[in-house]
């Protein structure tokens, strides 16, 4: 299946790690750890030579003043994080974190690879409107 949309910024890279977790999620379906969902994406990011990041930390800043901390999941090309969220409920708090990552990051794209038990999976990408 083709990923990539020319609409979108980086499309792609972004549709390239977006076909890389629907094959692991085919493969590994759900109910595994995040880490788990993590270590096969990372061989699949890695068989396409993607440059990447993994559990990169990355600074938050509130109006240019550094407040703390956090690590991405992946951070791809430089500026494109990618988020494994394995959830079962609670989908509006993901998109609400969809909204205010790439705004507190800086970085103008965010991919959350949302899966849904007994559920094909569902993918978001997110675009700061900074670009």
């Amino acid at each position: 299946m083709d990923y990539i949309n020319n609409k979108y910024y980086k499309s792609d890279i972004t549709g390239k790690i977006i076909g890389c977790a629907q094959k692991v999620h085919r493969f590994l379906g759900a109910g595994f750890q995040e880490k788990i969902y993590q270590r096969a994406l990372k061989i699949e990011l890695s068989k396409l030579c993607l440059n990447f990041e993994r559990e990169k930390e990355m600074d938050i800043f509130y109006e240019d003043i550094l407040i703390g901390n956090r690590r991405v999941d992946f951070l791809v090309d430089g500026d494109i994080m990618v988020e494994l969220p394995w959830i079962t409920k609670c989908i509006q708090i993901i998109k609400y974190c969809l909204n205010c990552h790439p705004r507190a990051s800086g970085d103008p794209v965010f991919i959350a690879l949302i899966w849904i038990p007994a559920a094909a999976g569902m993918t978001q990408r997110t675009f700061c409107n900074s670009r």
